[in-house]
């Protein structure tokens, strides 16, 4: 089998390059299609992706600053720059990503080429293209009737596509969830808490605006102001103007501990089990592999209503609307109270095992390659 992956974001994420790993592993030749942005040349070529004898990463010319305007341009662009690269009939079938940026390129393939695609649904497609550009619903419907099936990376990202796009039975039947997985250090060493009376929040993850740190810590500043209460919020992580404001935080309030940015798993594990509640109420999250890591070693979890991992973990999960800070001191007494290790210790997390989704993936590619 040989596929072609467009990957809008793979500099962004490590969770692509997880994927391929572990798909070449099951003999998969793989071309790596990357968007190459202005501003990102270096780390394009820095970056530690994943290049191998069955596995090719290609980026593209790079994008000028109006394509983020003129979708339809920068489409036509990538696709001159891939056809240009690539052979294109080598290929059996196509993954996309993305629903926009990676799907409408899959079908301008597939329409040229009859190469099958299967398409993948984002956050970011769902909250910000779904939301600003309805311009594109004739291209959203292209993408979606020509594909062979839609992946829906967690089950909120799900719900959010159909409330916005509405029932369609179509597109229901040809649709399934696979969802990330985590590094299988985090399921070979997983850990349960014996902590009986929770008061360690932690916080891990980029600090930019949408995984709402700022709310979160004045929530907790909050709560011990107004109840007494001795509540601590350890937070690793960095990231520009937030970063500034929580060392801000940190050197005016004893209960905030910032540890910066931390990539040792072995000094994370520690940090995860010094502390009992996990606490992340973003908005616009697809999925979150930090949820999943907090859980292995035994914090119960506080997320954002209706985003990421809402409806996989609700026994051991807070709910918040994370655009009120009174919703999240509300979340945290919740949590403070419900926390529960016998519950945490029973959650099944053998689906964020990478090598059985790149099983997932490979029967998925295989069932429609010889579609061309």
């Amino acid at each position: 089998m040989n596929c072609l992956h467009l990957c809008n974001d793979y500099l962004g994420s490590k969770v692509h390059t997880l994927l391929y790993r572990h798909l070449e592993k099951l003999n998969v030749r793989q071309t790596v299609f990357v968007p190459l942005r202005q501003g990102k040349e270096q780390k394009a070529s820095t970056h530690d992706y994943f290049h191998s004898e069955r596995t090719t990463v290609v980026f593209s010319s790079i994008l000028k600053h109006y394509h983020r305007v003129f979708f339809r341009q920068k489409v036509n662009y990538l696709y001159d720059s891939l056809t240009s690269q690539l052979d294109v009939r080598e290929f059996d079938i196509v993954s996309a990503s993305t629903l926009y940026s990676d799907g409408f390129l899959a079908f301008k393939l597939n329409e040229q080429f009859k190469l099958p695609y299967i398409v993948a649904v984002r956050s970011s497609d769902v909250d910000v293209f779904m939301r600003v550009r309805p311009d594109l619903v004739r291209i959203l419907h292209k993408i979606l009737n020509s594909a062979k099936q839609i992946i829906f990376i967690s089950k909120g990202v799900r719900n959010k596509f159909f409330d916005r796009i509405g029932d369609n039975e179509s597109y229901r039947l040809k649709s399934r969830i696979i969802h990330n997985g985590i590094d299988n250090f985090w399921l070979d060493n997983r850990h349960h808490s014996l902590t009986t009376l929770p008061k360690r929040l932690l916080y891990v993850g980029s600090l930019i605006k949408r995984k709402n740190i700022d709310r979160t810590i004045r929530a907790v500043l909050a709560l011990n102001q107004k109840h007494g209460m001795a509540l601590s919020l350890g937070i690793v992580g960095d990231g520009g103007y937030f970063s500034k404001k929580v060392r801000s935080y940190a050197s005016r309030f004893p209960e905030i501990n910032y540890f910066g940015l931390i990539q040792d798993k072995n000094e994370l594990k520690t940090i995860y089990r010094q502390h009992d509640i996990f606490i992340m109420p973003s908005y616009r999250e697809t999925f979150g592999l930090v949820y999943v890591e907090a859980l292995t070693q035994g914090l119960s979890l506080i997320i954002g209503r209706g985003e990421g991992v809402d409806g996989m973990f609700d026994e051991v999960a807070v709910k918040v609307n994370p655009f009120s800070v009174k919703a999240i001191e509300n979340g945290i007494l919740t949590a403070l109270t419900a926390h529960n290790a016998a519950e945490i210790e029973k959650v099944d997390l053998v689906a964020f095992n990478w090598a059985d989704i790149g099983k997932d993936y490979f029967e998925l590619l295989k069932l429609y390659k010889d579609e061309k």
